[in-house]
């Protein structure tokens, strides 16, 4: 035997063991031993071994009344999977539909290490519109997803930020007195969104919603435009309109999370 034939008999050996674990389907939940020295042409030993093997490393269980089904490792596995599923793949469609039925960009934005981080956007189709890169940070606390976060995150946070924070004017309308700004967070907990009224910007608005995973709020859906196209009077069902797309994603979430 040579050094180069092991890896081929290895080989060999772990796609057998594959094999017999893709020979399971929703259609096929259990499998004889009989049946698997059948279908791939084994010796009745061979198959005993692998079989076994399989069992040992939680793969397979035996059933009762003979043959075998999925051990609990796989369904260990099937979870993890689940659970790595990309929050950004989920919320992709609601984003896109959110900025189709209003016309305006809608971003993901999360909060990380303590600053405020751009990890999707759907842009606008407007010729005038507001852009932003993936990985662009929003301002914080003049942004409608910084009031959110501060909103919905733990109160030591808050009173911490309110306490040291500094404030900076980024616009003639960007509040730096503490006392209106924990009037706007207070606000936004209240309302379940936040709005950024020029405070960033001269003549941009943005609402924010949270999406409440597990009663935490580390993700939001933000949109924003310009005010001539979100005057005071649509402001409330535009703001209805981000918050029914932040619980559609947080209900896909736990869709996904579920199964």
């Amino acid at each position: 035997m040579t050094m180069a034939d092991k890896p081929k008999r290895s080989n060999i050996t772990v796609d057998k063991a594959f094999d017999i674990l893709l020979s399971f389907s929703e259609n096929r939940q259990a499998i004889t031993a009989a049946e698997v020295s059948e279908r791939f042409c084994l010796p009745r030993s061979t198959t005993y071994r692998y079989l076994l093997t399989l069992k040992e490393n939680g793969l397979l269980e035996e059933r009762v009344g003979g043959g075998y089904k999925l051990g609990p490792k796989i369904y260990a596995l099937a979870h993890a999977v689940v659970r790595s599923v990309n929050l950004v793949d989920i919320s992709r469609p609601h984003l896109e539909a959110l900025s189709k039925k209003t016309g305006e960009t809608v971003l993901l934005n999360q909060m990380l290490g303590g600053e405020i981080v751009v990890i999707d956007c759907v842009e606008s189709r407007h010729p005038l519109k507001i852009s932003y890169l993936k990985g662009s940070i929003v301002p914080v606390p003049a942004g409608a997803s910084a009031k959110l976060f501060l909103a919905f995150g733990p109160s030591t946070d808050l009173e911490s930020f309110m306490a040291e924070a500094p404030l900076k004017k980024h616009a003639t309308k960007t509040v730096i007195d503490r006392k209106k700004l924990m009037r706007k967070i207070t606000e936004a907990r209240t309302r379940g969104y936040a709005l950024n009224d020029e405070e960033i910007d001269e003549g941009v608005r943005a609402l924010a919603a949270p999406i409440l995973i597990d009663g935490v709020a580390s993700h939001c859906v933000s949109l924003v435009g310009p005010v001539l196209r979100m005057p005071d009077e649509e402001l409330p069902s535009i703001a209805e309109e981000v918050k029914h797309c932040a619980n559609s994603i947080r209900l896909a979430w736990e869709v996904m999370v579920s199964r």
